[in-house]
């Protein structure tokens, strides 16, 4: 069970050339976008932000959408196609560019694919691998670039066929929140020297550039805030680990493998309990409700921080360093909400009344009011990360659930684990159980409908199977 989670969105400020949104009182909310399931409302302390329309049932699809431009991480530019993000194994051999001079050593799946990602931005910067492979965000602002350049020159040519106004992602684009202001000089004096040179290097483009430096300043910043990690699942091969059938045991594993911008998603808050996850099909992505929604309740992804792997600390620290706001949602706040999976910091037992909410560190259980021995429950976790090393999951799971809630994360992957050891031991209705027992965790702190919890379900099918 792997604790990955996928997104990596931001707040914006919404484009608004009817005055919708309107100054002043910092509650007062103006509504920016309608669809069928949520509203796009906006106050001057939160921004823009999501809230459901009406009652969204469990699985629910909320949003689905093409990035606007995505950019292939350089380490996966061999194993997956960057025109369509689909994977090159067992393709052989794959498309390569048409040019063969060109360094950049890239696989597509096929020759459409080639000359689409050709005509869309490989053309302009085939001959510079060397100055863009340390930089895919310089890349990525690059490509927004030339799309919103060629966007407004197709926009104006409507316009002048019309007197309707003409909405596209030219104007989306331009909401999207930089928080120039929040980045650091260093940053900001990296971003102008990585657009000067950009500007110097396409100096002879058809195209004006005399405004590219501040746009690219601008984008790489957006793209900081806005960026959304598409996730691929990849399998590694380990020869040494063998199944029950003597067969070579995959890994698999969620990866990233590009960076992407997607605008309608981005108007999605951020909490550390989300009700609402991302999926990934090909380059679209996918927004579901990971539980039943009220009408009015605002709609939340994550943008990383989850509070069932990643404690309180850390999680402010990272998004404060990263989007530049403090977090506030409930898994932030000192009282647990029980109808929510535990946080990783709230997931202790009370020793005495078996409450098993407790905070790290609370110098009281909240419900019986009793102290905690802190000093002792750390000693069991010594002691359990002993056993972990020496691969004794028996002994970690009952030492487990002596201190920690029943539904804790750390449980389940320990449930893992025991899985795969009853498996490799060819104890397949023991392994079937475990995994059973992981599976209900992983789908109560991710949601049913979560790409974890299907994950997981899939390596329970195929123990199953086997047994």
């Amino acid at each position: 069970m792997d604790c990955w989670k996928k997104l990596c969105p931001t707040h914006i400020y919404a484009f608004n050339s009817n005055g919708v949104r309107r100054d002043g009182n910092s509650t007062k909310i103006s509504p920016i976008l309608k669809s069928d399931h949520y509203n796009v409302n906006h106050t001057n302390d939160e921004g823009d932000f999501a809230v459901a329309e009406h009652k969204i049932p469990g699985g629910s699809l909320i949003v689905q959408e093409y990035p606007y431009v995505f950019q292939i991480h350089d380490t996966h530019r061999k194993r997956v196609c960057p025109g369509c993000l689909s994977s090159l194994d067992g393709i052989k051999p794959p498309t390569t560019c048409r040019q063969s001079s060109c360094n950049w050593k890239l696989g597509y799946c096929s020759s459409r694919c080639e000359t689409r990602h050709w005509f869309s931005v490989h053309m302009y910067v085939c001959p510079f691998r060397e100055y863009f492979a340390r930089n895919q965000h310089l890349l990525l602002a690059f490509q927004m670039w030339i799309r919103f350049i060629t966007a407004q020159e197709r926009m104006a040519s409507k316009i002048s066929a019309t007197t309707k106004p003409v909405t596209t992602d030219v104007l989306r684009l331009n909401t999207l929140v930089d928080n120039l202001d929040q980045h650091s000089e260093a940053d900001l004096q990296r971003y102008k020297q990585d657009a000067v040179f950009l500007s110097q290097l396409f100096s002879f483009s058809v195209y004006d550039t005399k405004d590219l430096v501040e746009q690219l300043v601008r984008y790489q910043a957006v793209i900081r805030c806005n960026g959304f990690g598409i996730q691929r699942r990849m399998t590694a091969n380990h020869s040494s680990r063998r199944d029950s059938e003597d067969r070579p045991v995959l890994d698999v594993k969620m990866d990233t493998v590009a960076t992407s911008i997607y605008i309608l998603a981005s108007k999605f808050n951020h909490s550390c309990q989300p009700n609402v996850l991302a999926l990934f099909i090909g380059t679209q992505l996918q927004l579901r409700a990971i539980r039943p929604i009220l009408p009015g309740q605002p709609l939340y992804i994550s943008y990383g921080p989850l509070a069932a792997n990643s404690p309180l600390l850390k999680r402010q620290e990272q998004l404060l360093e990263h989007y530049f706001f403090e977090c506030h949602c409930q898994a932030c706040q000192v009282v647990p909400d029980p109808r929510l999976p535990p946080t990783i910091d709230q997931i202790y037992r009370c020793p005495h009344c078996k409450y098993n909410r407790v905070c790290s560190m609370a110098p009281a259980c909240p419900q019986c009011e009793n102290s905690i021995d802190w000093n002792n429950i750390r000693r069991v976790e010594r002691t359990i990360r002993m056993h972990q090393d020496g691969e004794e999951w028996d002994k970690v799971l009952e030492l487990q659930l002596g201190i920690y809630h029943n539904k804790a994360l750390l449980v389940g992957k320990t449930y893992d684990q025991l899985a795969l050891q009853r498996y490799m031991s060819h104890r397949l209705l023991d392994a079937c159980q475990y995994c059973e027992q992981s599976v209900q965790i992983v789908r109560f702190v991710y949601g049913e409908s979560s790409p974890e919890a299907a994950e997981e379900m899939y390596k329970f099918c195929g123990i199953a199977i086997e047994s």
